[in-house]
């Protein structure tokens, strides 16, 4: 849920920097657990439910390209 930027990367939250690590290091690891990560009003599912977390889009969307990429860690 971290947004704030990212030092020395400022286009990227902290939050997202941090997921991309933790996710390439459990990929290369081989770590047989799963990698969760919560989001906050990232996506919207209708008209009544606002975007309100654009920046944790990025989480949302690295989500579903783990998910695809590496199916054994998401």
């Amino acid at each position: 849920l971290e947004e704030e930027s990212c030092p020395g990367y400022p286009g990227l939250s902290g939050g997202y920097a941090l997921s991309v690590v933790l996710a390439q290091a459990m990929v290369e690891a081989e770590v047989p657990a799963r990698l969760w990560c919560g989001t906050r009003g990232a996506v919207s599912v209708g008209r009544w439910d606002r975007l309100t977390g654009v920046v944790q889009s990025q989480v949302w969307g690295l989500g579903r390209v783990v998910a695809l990429e590496h199916s054994e860690v998401w």
